[in-house]
């Protein structure tokens, strides 16, 4: 049967319209400096997200690499090992796109070109090492998308292992953002050499945490803000083993209008930004200083094994909950929420927001 020009253009159309509106994959890995994770997501052109898998493995890359400046080797072996491991498993997904970023550990360790070069040859994976403000820009982005703002300022904390990212945003984008040289594994590194830590070494991590966080909290407090949210590994851990569950964000429609660039200067037109849910908790102080004296008290081993911790974050739980709970206390709030979207979450977001070719 033969085929007039018309209807070949118009099947043409409809294969190129049916291309354009396929939902794309995209894998994401975030090497951070307590653990590496890996997600891989169904981005569609309305903007809706749908997570097809997602892994962690606790790596501590940062471990002495956040005060000596280097990667050991023992360290450099077990991330490749288990880097080698998100990839496979991502692999088996078919992702469309994948992307990779870099935290503190390997933008400080003077041998972090290396471990980039060597994953490179291994896995054909590039990895782009981000500075803390970029890192802080892309949390947010993650995060908003799981908080309920309705209109309100969140104080954002992003505590991780060898970084703290503190945002102060709205609806619209964020208003501040810095990224400071305290986390879990920096500060367990400095201070804490016992197991359980002598109350002088919990005394000594609450005071450093103090005085690298009373500046930006400083900023924040005086730009205001309406609640207090943190995110990240040992956020969510603190959340399940302290915090009360939360329902996760529910929003109606494909995505919401934002500009990709907030406060930038030069807003564009508007795009969908995803809708990502994830878990949620509520933190309350009183909850926290009670759980800081326990496990203060008990070895690492007595934290995984009684409370089901699971053994690298249990090394770091401690300088963890100080940190949190000195946020607390300098923020002047007495309850947080725990967010389960942070970076990850955010190079996804980020990467639906870019525009298509059809």
């Amino acid at each position: 049967m033969l085929v007039n020009a018309k209807e070949i253009e118009r099947r043409e159309s409809t294969a190129a319209a049916s291309t354009a509106a396929a939902p794309q994959r995209v894998a994401v890995f975030d090497l951070g400096s307590n653990s590496f994770h890996m997600i891989v997501a169904e981005v569609a052109d309305d903007g809706r997200i749908r997570i097809l898998d997602r892994a962690r493995q606790m790596v501590r890359l940062g471990m002495q690499t956040l005060e000596q400046g280097i990667i050991s080797p023992d360290a450099f072996q077990r991330g490749l090992g288990a880097l080698r491991v998100l990839h496979e498993r991502a692999a088996m997904q078919r992702p469309h796109v994948t992307l990779a970023v870099g935290t503190s550990a390997l933008r400080e360790a003077s041998n972090g070109g290396e471990f980039v070069e060597a994953v490179r040859a291994a896995l054909g994976l590039d990895v782009r090492v981000i500075d803390g403000i970029e890192e802080a820009e892309l949390v947010y982005r993650g995060a908003r998308q799981a908080l309920a703002l309705e209109g309100r300022r969140v104080a954002l904390f992003d505590v991780g292992g060898g970084s703290t990212e503190v945002i102060l945003g709205q609806e619209e984008g964020y208003l501040f953002t810095t990224s400071l040289r305290l986390g879990v594994l920096r500060l367990r590194d400095r201070w804490a050499y016992s197991d359980p830590p002598t109350p002088r070494e919990c005394a000594v991590m609450a005071d450093w945490a103090w005085t690298v966080l009373k500046p930006a909290i400083d900023c924040v407090r005086e730009k205001g803000f309406d609640f207090v949210a943190l995110t990240s590994g040992t956020a969510l851990a603190l959340g399940r083993i302290v915090g009360d569950e939360l329902p996760p964000v529910q929003r109606v429609g494909a995505g919401e209008l934002c500009s990709p660039q907030p406060f930038a200067g030069g807003y564009g037109n508007p795009v969908r930004v995803p809708i990502i849910t994830a878990p949620r908790f509520r933190l309350r102080l009183s909850a926290l200083i009670k759980w800081e004296a326990r496990l203060a008290r008990a070895t690492a081993r007595e934290r995984s094994e009684r409370w089901g911790i699971e053994t690298g974050r249990a090394e770091s739980i401690v300088p963890g909950i100080i940190i949190v709970r000195t946020i607390f206390e300098l923020m002047g709030v007495d309850e947080a929420q725990v967010c389960g979207a942070a970076l990850r979450e955010g190079l996804i977001a980020d990467w639906a927001a870019l525009p298509r070719l059809a």
